[in-house]
Order: C-alpha cells, then sequence, then structure tokens
C-alpha cells in the first residue's frame, strides 16, 4: 500500500462529504433541538451522533449499495421519506412557543439522569439519521463505495476504501466539536436574537426537508 496514493484519496472523500453533512451548520439545528440540555448533556449526546455518524457511513460503504437492493429500497426512496422526516422537525420546531432561555431554565428543573434518557433516545433518529447523515450524506457515501469497488487493482480499491474511512473519521471528529461545543457561540447571543436565529434555523431545516423531498420525488418520476 502507498501512503501518497492514500493521501490522495482522503481529503477527496472528506471533500465530497463535508459540505453534505455540514456540521457547523447543523450544529445550530441541533442546538435548538436539544434546548433541554445542559452542556455536559449536550457533549454527552453529541459523542453518541458521532459514533452513529462513523458506523452509518462505513457500513453505508461498504455495504449500503447491496443493502438497498436487498429490500428493493432506491435512493429516490431514502431521499423522500428522509426529508419528510426533517420537513416534520423543522415544522415542530419552527412551532413551538419556547426560546432557548426558557427551555434551559426547564433543564434546571428536570433531573439530569431524565434529560440525559430523553435525548438519548434521540440519538440516533431523529439526531443522527435523518438530521446529521442524511440522504444526501447517504447517496455521496453510496458513491464512493461505488467508485472504490470499480477499482481494478485489489490494492488501489484497498487504498479507496481505507481513505474514505479514513475521511469519515475526521467527518465524525467534526460532527463531536461542533454539536458538543456549539452552545459556547450561541449562549453569547443575547436572548432575542438567540430567538430570531432559531426560528429562521427552524424554516431552513423545513426548507431542506422540503428540497429533498421534491428531490427525491423528482427523481422517482423520472425512473418513470
Amino acid at each position: 500500500m502507498k501512503v501518497s496514493e492514500l493521501l490522495f484519496f482522503i481529503p477527496i472523500a472528506f471533500t465530497a462529504l463535508f459540505p453534505v453533512v455540514n456540521p457547523i451548520g447543523t450544529a445550530i439545528l441541533f442546538l435548538n433541538l436539544t434546548e433541554e440540555a445542559n452542556s455536559k448533556i449536550r457533549r454527552q449526546i453529541a459523542r453518541k451522533i458521532a459514533a452513529n455518524s462513523i458506523l452509518v457511513m462505513i457500513i453505508t460503504l461498504f455495504i449500503g449499495i447491496y443493502f438497498l437492493k436487498l429490500f428493493g429500497i432506491s435512493i429516490p426512496v431514502v431521499q423522500t421519506c428522509g426529508g419528510l422526516v426533517l420537513f416534520a422537525m423543522g415544522w415542530k420546531s419552527l412551532n413551538s412557543e419556547e426560546s432557548l432561555n426558557d427551555a434551559s431554565k426547564k433543564a434546571y428543573i428536570k433531573d439530569d439522569v431524565e434529560v440525559t434518557d430523553t435525548y438519548a433516545k434521540q440519538s440516533f433518529y431523529p439526531f443522527t439519521f435523518p438530521l446529521t447523515i442524511g440522504p444526501g450524506t447517504i447517496a455521496t457515501t453510496l458513491t464512493l463505495g461505488a467508485e472504490a469497488s470499480k477499482e481494478s487493482n485489489s490494492e488501489f480499491m484497498l487504498e479507496s476504501y481505507l481513505g474514505a474511512a479514513i475521511a469519515m473519521l475526521l467527518i465524525s471528529l467534526c460532527i463531536f466539536i461542533a454539536y458538543g461545543y456549539a452552545d459556547r457561540l450561541v449562549m453569547r447571543l443575547s436572548p432575542n436574537f438567540q430567538k430570531a436565529m432559531m426560528r429562521l434555523l427552524s424554516f431552513i431545516l423545513l426548507c431542506i426537508g422540503g428540497q429533498i423531498t421534491a428531490n427525491g420525488i423528482h427523481a422517482l418520476i423520472m425512473t418513470f
């Protein structure tokens, strides 16, 4: 195995995945959806999301295309359903009457174990999928896996898979840092600005879900 070839594949895979995962932008949405958690709890959940994310990406990289074929599921269907879930999350958050400060005050009333347990149950769905590792990330990872499997030289194939896996590990680290410490940035803002920003981001999440759903439906129509 050539280290130079491996180092060539890592930035390619990282560059392909980072804009789709968008850990920095999504971290603010995650903060909005975990209003009742304090910093310690949020970092615990961020660690679980990061671990789930690397697991999902690695599995998708190696066996994702075969898994979808086994159940007869197409990528457009994944896009459509995942988009609907994001749309529902955005709608719920947009119509929430609480501000971030209001919910943070409630966090002191609730027991930490209760709050941690509540969010821990959501660490995979919906926080990992589809919020963090959405249909776009799944499609990108499937593409990386398909491209790696096309390599005729077994050594190049191994380097491609390993390079993509290392890039996914780096993405997972970015997710943990962005999610775990997003509150340090947002909490410096005024309460009114916080509320306005959270509403705006909820609307953006709503639009992202709508766009992904529309793309999935369009792709489904084009298959007929």
